[in-house]
């Protein structure tokens, strides 16, 4: 039932908006670490990009949640049973075709255990952890924490997040899954055919959305682990190494 799923998309929007969002200002410009004003621009842009991909499409779907609702006329009649609401469980509305599933349930968890994660990357990490790639003038080399297990933890978990949550998106239940692969149900008995292509359109927009900036993410990030295991090396050195000889995975635990 869509009010049963409420819970899971605001929490799932959070775990996005916070896993996206820089916990410390920015650096000062001589710590910053790039050589082309692009990059900057481009960190930002991901960082943005990464909130609105997942945060979106959940307040579209509680905005089609609560339109249905309102939409409740006033049951004069009493009764003892408990009655579901008619526009969330009529085959014709919006509201019907989202619903809890196994599958999302699952993704929902490795996201939230994800953001989770990533949190405690920013907390481990402190002042020390900004989206820029930069050295701060007091840089210590963390190797504690999520740090004693993969050298770059915050970046497996940015993208676990992301991805998992674009899956959440993508499977039944979902209401971009639900305009953009099951048209011809939820356009019924076609009389709302116009409606319902335009909601096919912006499904297919917010899956786009959701998938872009996991891919972006995924395939920029090990590039920038590899300048960063540079620039803490440079600076320091024989303890960077022996960090590294302990914790030899950036990413996934004896795997990369």
């Amino acid at each position: 039932m869509a009010l049963a799923r409420l819970p899971f998309t605001l929490s799932l929007a959070w775990a996005a908006y916070t896993s996206a969002t820089p916990p410390n200002p920015p650096p000062r410009p001589a710590e910053l670490r790039v050589e082309l004003d692009y990059s900057l621009k481009e960190v930002n842009l991901r960082a943005a990009l990464a909130r609105a991909s997942l945060v979106l499409p959940a307040l579209i779907e509680i905005i089609i949640v609560l339109s249905d609702l309102s939409s409740i006329s006033p049951q004069p009649q009493r009764s003892n049973h408990l009655q579901v609401p008619e526009p969330l469980t009529n085959p014709h509305t919006a509201s019907s075709h989202i619903y809890l599933t196994p599958s999302f349930l699952a993704f929902w968890t490795i996201a939230m255990t994800g953001a989770h994660l990533r949190k405690r990357c920013f907390t481990t990490m402190g002042a020390m952890f900004t989206f820029e790639l930069a050295v701060r003038r007091d840089h210590k080399l963390i190797t504690r924490g999520p740090y004693a297990v993969v050298r770059h933890p915050a970046y497996t978990t940015a993208v676990v997040v992301m991805g998992a949550g674009a899956l959440c998106w993508s499977g039944p239940g979902a209401w971009p899954f639900a305009y953009a692969f099951d048209f011809e149900r939820v356009s019924g008995d076609g009389s709302g055919t116009g409606t319902a292509a335009a909601a096919a359109l912006l499904a297919w927009i917010a899956l786009a959305a959701c998938w872009v900036p996991t891919v972006w993410n995924a395939v920029a990030l090990p590039g920038r682990a590899r300048v960063e295991d540079k620039l803490l090396h440079e600076k320091f050195g024989k303890e960077w190494e022996v960090w590294a000889e302990r914790v030899p995975c950036r990413f996934i635990p004896g795997i990369y």
